[in-house]
């Protein structure tokens, strides 16, 4: 990223070398570089991930908000989305500090989703960095640390409905990229939701969504019933006027002979 010849020898650098140079096509010198900083910023947040791996350390709801909002690596791409809308932010991005705050919410939202999907996956491989597993083995319930988890995800999906509203009503709602941007915003969140409804990643290659919010499952090697909650919105695209959607129990691992299409 930094334009520097990657060793034949090494070809994980060399592949992400290409990978990236296809990826800058077309951004502003001053989007690659928020980028770069960005993704510099996420490999150092997976070097502090270590200890955690190693040593178990404990963290507060709130530090593991603020830990999974770098550590899933989603930062890079919100400013590739300014390139899928054919904008640059770049010029006033500094000047309105509340389009960095929207951001963070989102990414904060997306790693909380990211541990309500994964944790029964991550927990079987015997990965750490997880929010509901780290407050789980410090002291909560596994139900409990579900249920913080899953309420701290609706807690930073409103934080950032009422955010936008009140950012678009003012001066910068008048300003056509950056209302574009925000409203794509949104988009990211009720997706990443979804995403994680459908995705065969945690659930094995047979699974299959079967539209409903709602199910539970017996953790086989703990025989015990969790209700996962996950996020149903009334539309996957706008955000309905900003209206937050409801949530509902949704499942602590969807297997597909249990939870068939």
């Amino acid at each position: 990223m930094a334009g520097i010849p990657c060793p034949p020898e090494q070809r994980y650098a060399t592949a992400f070398g290409g990978i990236w140079r296809r990826l800058a096509e077309g951004l502003s010198t001053a989007q690659q570089q928020r980028i770069r900083r960005e993704t510099l910023a996420w490999f150092d947040n997976c070097i502090r991930e270590r200890p955690l791996r190693r040593n178990r350390h404990a963290l507060s709801l709130e530090e593991w908000v603020k830990l999974r909002a770098v550590g899933i690596g989603i930062a890079p791409w919100l400013i590739f989305l300014e390139h899928t809308l054919d904008i640059d932010l770049s010029p006033i991005i500094d000047a309105h500090p509340e389009i960095g705050r929207l951001k963070w919410l989102a990414r904060a939202h997306h790693g909380m989703l990211n541990d309500i999907a994964s944790f029964a996956k991550e927990d079987d491989r015997s990965d750490e960095v997880n929010s509901i597993l780290g407050l789980h083995r410090h002291g909560l319930g596994l139900q409990e640390a579900v249920d913080a988890v899953c309420a701290a995800a609706l807690d930073l999906a409103d934080q950032f409905i009422r955010l936008r509203e009140e950012t678009l009503d003012g001066p910068l709602g008048e300003h056509g990229d950056a209302r574009r941007y925000l409203e794509s915003l949104g988009d990211f969140l009720a997706g990443g939701a979804q995403y994680f409804y459908e995705v065969t990643r945690y659930y094995g290659a047979d699974y299959n969504w079967n539209g409903l919010a709602a199910c539970e499952i017996t953790r086989s090697h703990g025989h015990t019933t969790v209700r996962r909650l996950l996020l149903r919105f009334s539309g996957w695209g706008r955000w309905c006027g900003g209206q937050a959607g409801g949530g509902e129990a949704a499942v602590d691992q969807v297997r597909p002979e249990l939870d068939s299409a």
